[in-house]
């Protein structure tokens, strides 16, 4: 049997006022956050335009850190955190190319040094950056896609 909701529109417009606080609040400790980072210019990870959240570098480190030893066969990175940030800040300037049959873009951009290990475990100097077609940062892994 179908459950059926009953709407109570007093109820609902308290609730998508508490919502809409606390998404501002949470933007506002994600931007606070990310202006702890010892980087510069900073403002490159919040653009609309190209925009890093927390659930992305969470996802990043969470499969592509070295430290954390989750999905072992992804590409890892060896450098410190902040010159992953470093790194995904410096891809704005990359033209993004379009992924073929996806509404994802992908930016490459190489490095003087090896940050880390491809998904073939062979060292890499290139970063590539997923978004989607609106500047949001999905992803980010050693190696070419």
């Amino acid at each position: 049997m179908e459950q059926q909701h009953i709407y109570n529109e007093d109820q609902w417009i308290k609730t998508i006022f508490l919502l809409s606080d606390i998404h501002g609040w949470l933007q506002e400790a994600e931007k606070s956050l990310f202006y702890q980072l010892p980087i510069g210019c900073k403002k490159k990870l919040l653009r609309n335009s190209y925009y890093l959240s927390c659930q992305a570098v969470a996802h990043i480190l969470e499969r592509h850190y070295y430290k954390i030893s989750r999905y072992p066969n992804c590409g890892k990175f060896t450098v410190p955190v902040t010159d992953i940030l470093t790194y995904i800040k410096e891809a704005a300037c990359q033209p993004p190319t379009p992924l073929l049959n996806s509404v994802y873009v992908k930016r490459t951009l190489e490095v003087a040094s090896i940050i880390g290990f491809d998904k073939l475990n062979k060292p890499a100097n290139t970063i590539t950056i997923l978004t989607n077609t609106g500047g949001k940062i999905i992803t980010a892994f050693p190696g070419i896609l």
